[in-house]
């Protein structure tokens, strides 16, 4: 597929092109001059109308619909040249049952007012817009597709870095972790050594955790027996998990971290005779509720 193209460099934008094709009945192609609209879209595109030939832009101007029977996908080069074609290529998308009948190029950017009067729809859902950008270093080959940080950042960045990355780990907004690093007290080994402590908590959560389970599938598998204080340990920290996933960062947010870790703390701490009092309290404050307001 594709109109012949001598030394022609693969582009980035390339795979989206082919997969918007796919996709959609039409893409407009945008972007600065000279980025390799045109060539790119003819890579693409099976024919091509250039708007820049007079007696095609002519033949547009009389009946827009004339130029729009070519081989498909097909480029229409300059297409802001003839306004009126947009409105007519969004009402051939609605009679095709195909998909990338045409690929526009140019740039909305030339249009007067005049000229932007002459289109009556957005083409919202038939026309979809790619941008493109000049050709980087790694389409010229002169740069490889991955970076080093090492290679970006000095030393001091990289801890800088590190920070962040424990901080959201731990659930940490970015916000609060903004204040955090540019507060002047702020002390890097007393940060990694909180962390430390931190990490050492979640590792111990993270082995019970596993070996609940692994006793579940004993269990499961009839190899052992587990008791009911195990499967009520295993109970209060999957209610931890669940409830710091779906409010987490939100209450971490409202209340602070060390509220959340204490509260963490004193649930885990909890009896199953506690736990059953704080549900039975709960039910009966609902109920009270309830009367209040019937």
């Amino acid at each position: 597929m594709g109109i012949k193209l001598e030394n022609y460099k693969e582009r980035l934008v390339d795979k989206t092109i082919a997969l918007y094709l796919k996709t959609f009945k039409a893409i407009q192609i945008v972007g600065p001059k000279w980025c390799g609209k045109t060539w790119t879209s003819m890579n693409h595109g099976n024919s091509i109308v250039r708007l820049t030939d007079i007696e095609k832009r002519k033949l547009a101007i009389l009946n827009p619909k004339v130029i729009l029977k070519e081989d498909i996908p097909e480029v229409i080069d300059e297409w802001q040249l003839v306004p009126e074609l947009w409105d007519a290529i969004r009402n051939e998308c609605d009679l095709r049952t195909t998909k990338g009948n045409y690929i526009l190029t140019g740039s909305t950017a030339l249009l007067d007012k005049e000229a932007k009067s002459k289109i009556k729809h957005t083409g919202t859902g038939r026309i979809i817009k790619i941008k493109m950008f000049p050709m980087t270093t790694l389409e010229l080959g002169k740069s490889l597709d991955y970076i080093s940080l090492m290679d970006m950042y000095e030393e001091k960045e990289i801890n800088k870095l590190q920070q962040i990355l424990f901080y959201r780990e731990l659930g940490v907004s970015l916000e609060q972790i903004k204040l955090i690093l540019e507060n002047p007290l702020f002390d890097e080994i007393e940060a990694l050594k909180e962390h430390r402590i931190k990490l050492l908590e979640k590792q111990k959560q993270i082995d019970l955790l596993l070996k609940n389970v692994n006793k579940t599938i004993q269990l499961k598998e009839g190899e052992v027996k587990m008791s009911d204080r195990e499967k009520f340990e295993g109970f209060k920290k999957n209610i931890i998990d669940t409830n710091e996933k779906k409010y987490g960062e939100e209450i971490r947010e409202k209340y602070g971290n060390e509220s959340i870790e204490k509260s963490n703390k004193k649930f885990q701490n909890m009896t199953e005779e506690d736990y059953n009092d704080f549900i039975k309290l709960g039910n009966e404050v609902n109920e009270k509720l309830l009367q209040a307001f019937n």
